[in-house]
């Protein structure tokens, strides 16, 4: 269940940075507050995920997933080039992670 939570926080926090950038500078209603409502719902489950794991391993997990939500979101919705580069240091994020999900 806490993987699950962690991937579902992720995806709120990545999907909030989504949100910010359409905001233009908290100067649009709806993306505004649609990115405070997932930064808010995203902490609330990360918070519940952190009943049941450890601090280090649950923060590290979901900002790294967050991350990589982000970066497709950027590429998928709002066009921006995914390089080599970039491609490859996020699949160095994804290994962290894979890493310490083993590491239970």
């Amino acid at each position: 269940m806490s993987l699950y939570a962690m991937i579902l926080a992720a995806l709120l926090f990545g999907s909030s940075g989504y949100f910010m950038k359409l905001s233009e500078g908290l100067s649009k209603l709806v993306p505004t507050l649609s990115f405070c409502l997932m930064l808010v719902l995203g902490g609330a489950l990360q918070a519940l995920v952190l009943e049941k794991t450890t601090l280090g391993k649950a923060y590290v997990v979901v900002a790294a997933l967050e991350a990589l939500t982000t970066f497709l979101l950027a590429a998928l919705l709002l066009g921006e080039r995914p390089t080599l580069f970039k491609v490859a240091a996020s699949g160095v994020i994804l290994g962290g992670v894979v890493a310490l999900r083993m590491a239970e």
